[in-house]
């Protein structure tokens, strides 16, 4: 009868039977790279050293794990995790932007470009309607050079701004002679172009409101009986007062109302602070200008000890004062 022993011995199997002696050769099992990785391994997280700070003082994220990747949403507006696929405002930042010329130096400035937020005009709008609303006056450069155009840049509506009422915009033109004996009516022509009402929603982001040819102008005369002149075109239009009219006689066209609107303005984005192939990063700062409780998330995309892709999202709620 054959009798088989076998016997293990650091990794080695002695295998031995009545006739012969055999030494077979058995590896250990040793630990895979994989197992060594996920021994290595530790997931993303991150905190910080407190939860309260003050406005203008250097908040600092301080990570463990390595990652891929980090897109960081700093709780700020517009830096919102919550808002990452749309955002819906509701804000009136409106700023107005236009060219103007006129046809004759030297230039009398009888000109103007006026807002209001309590302007209430009948069916049919009649100058007194105009005169029982408060109308402020915007500032616009002009220019010093007969028949050049003259761009405003953008103006800055939001001061006139009321909650739940819409503005409106208007330019006005006074009836002008000069100090000669006898006066002389000063003929000018006044034209706008390339207007345009926008509602600013970020530093780089804004939606139009109205432009040279939706505004819904209405003109309005001061002087029913000497009218002036009121032109209207594709791309300009033109106001020009009238010489049998009384000096300072206004000659007004003013927009229809302008409300604010929800805006879809698309979803929030992060700031990348990691990108792919970058060194390992160990901490982030960033510092808050306005007091408030952010909360602010890092969407980060880790490697697996297995070789897949994590994606993982970490939140930090901070308190900032002033």
């Amino acid at each position: 009868m054959r009798r088989i022993l076998t016997l293990f011995l650091s990794g080695v199997a002695l295998s031995t039977t009545s006739c012969n002696k055999e030494i077979e050769f058995i590896s250990l099992a040793m630990p895979t790279p994989k197992e060594e990785v996920a021994g290595n391994f530790e997931p993303f997280n991150v905190k910080i050293s407190k939860t309260t700070y003050q406005t203008g003082e250097q908040v600092k994220f301080t990570f463990t794990g390595d990652a891929e990747s980090i897109n960081f949403f700093s709780g700020e507006i517009y830096r919102q995790y919550e808002y990452k696929d749309s955002r819906i405002v509701d804000v009136f930042n409106p700023v107005i932007s236009f060219n103007t010329l006129v046809n004759v130096l030297p230039i009398v400035r009888n000109f103007q470009f006026l807002v209001s937020n309590d302007y209430n005009p009948s069916s049919t709008p009649i100058y007194s309607d105009l005169t029982n609303s408060t109308w402020h006056s915007i500032d616009f450069p002009i220019t010093t050079v007969a028949n050049n155009w003259k761009a405003t840049g953008d103006l800055d509506l939001s001061a006139y701004v009321v909650p739940g009422k819409p503005i409106y915009f208007a330019f006005k033109y006074i009836n002008s002679f000069s100090n000669a004996t006898p006066p002389v009516h000063l003929a000018y022509y006044w034209y706008v172009r390339g207007l345009s009402l926008k509602n600013k929603i970020t530093a780089d982001q804004s939606v139009e409101l109205s432009n040279q040819t939706n505004s819904g102008f209405v003109e309005i005369q001061g002087n029913l009986t000497t009218k002036g002149t009121y032109y209207w075109g594709a791309d300009r239009f033109y106001l020009l007062g009238n010489k049998s009219a009384p000096a300072g006689s206004e000659h007004w066209v003013v927009s229809k109302a302008i409300h604010p609107s929800q805006v879809e303005t698309g979803g929030d984005i992060p700031l990348p602070i990691k990108s792919p192939g970058a060194s390992k990063l160990i901490s982030y700062n960033q510092v808050y200008s306005k007091s408030g409780i952010y909360k602010a998330y890092f969407v980060v995309k880790q490697k697996n000890p297995d070789g897949t892709f994590s994606n993982i999202i970490k939140s930090v709620d901070v308190t900032v004062n002033n």
